[in-house]
C-alpha cells in the first residue's frame, strides 16, 4: 500500500445538514487522538447562540485555543452569506492556521462551507493540504454541487454522512476511526 492509499484510508470527511453533529463528532475524534498523544492542528467552527437562536459562528485555533468571530447577524460587512455577515478580520486568522500545519500529525478543518469558501486563497490552501497528512474535515452538505473539485478531493477518503437516524451508530465507531487515523499518522 502506497503512502497516498494509506492517507486516504486514514482521512475522514464528515457531512450532513446543519445541527446534525458534524462539529461534535470532529471534536470527539480530536479528543481521542489527543489521548493517543497525536499533535492535532487546525480549526473548529462553533455556533454563537443567544438563547435558542443561532446568531453567528466563531473559529477556534486548535493549537492555542484562540478564537475569532467568523460571522454574525450583528456585525456589518460587505460580505454576506445567508443572514450572516462575515468578519473579514477572521480571514487572515484562518489562512494563518492553514499555513501552519506542517508539524501536525493530524489536520482538522471544521468546516468547508460557503462562508469559508469566501476567503481569498482558502480553496487553494485546501487543495495543497488534503492528502498530505491524515485529516478530519467537516463539509457543507451541498459541497458536491457548489465545488465539485474540492468534493472530489475529499471523496478519496472515508466520507461519513451524518443524519439524526445514524449518528448514534457513528458515535459507537469513534474509537475505531480514531485508531485508524492514529495508525496512519506519525503519532505512535
Amino acid at each position: 500500500m502506497g503512502i497516498n492509499e494509506k492517507l486516504n484510508k486514514s482521512s475522514i470527511s464528515i457531512t450532513g445538514r446543519p445541527g446534525v453533529g458534524k462539529t461534535t463528532y470532529a471534536l470527539l475524534l480530536v479528543e481521542k487522538l489527543k489521548s493517543f498523544q497525536c499533535k492535532v492542528k487546525g480549526f473548529i467552527t462553533k455556533e454563537i447562540r443567544e438563547g435558542n437562536t443561532r446568531i453567528g459562528f466563531t473559529v477556534k485555533d486548535l493549537s492555542n485555543d484562540k478564537q475569532v468571530v467568523l460571522a454574525s447577524k450583528n456585525i456589518k460587512s460587505t460580505i454576506r452569506v445567508g443572514s450572516y455577515y462575515l468578519n473579514e478580520e477572521s480571514f487572515s486568522f484562518i489562512i494563518d492556521i492553514l499555513k501552519n500545519l506542517n508539524d501536525s500529525d493530524v489536520i482538522v478543518i471544521d468546516e468547508i462551507g460557503p462562508m469559508e469558501l469566501k476567503i481569498n486563497g482558502f480553496d487553494n490552501l485546501l487543495k495543497n493540504i488534503i492528502g498530505k497528512k491524515p485529516y478530519i474535515i467537516t463539509f457543507y452538505y451541498k459541497l458536491k454541487e457548489i465545488r465539485p473539485d474540492i468534493y472530489n478531493l475529499l471523496n478519496k477518503g472515508e466520507i461519513i454522512e451524518l443524519n439524526f437516524e445514524n449518528r448514534n451508530k457513528y458515535m459507537e465507531k469513534i474509537d475505531q476511526y480514531a485508531k485508524m487515523i492514529k495508525d496512519a499518522s506519525l503519532c505512535h
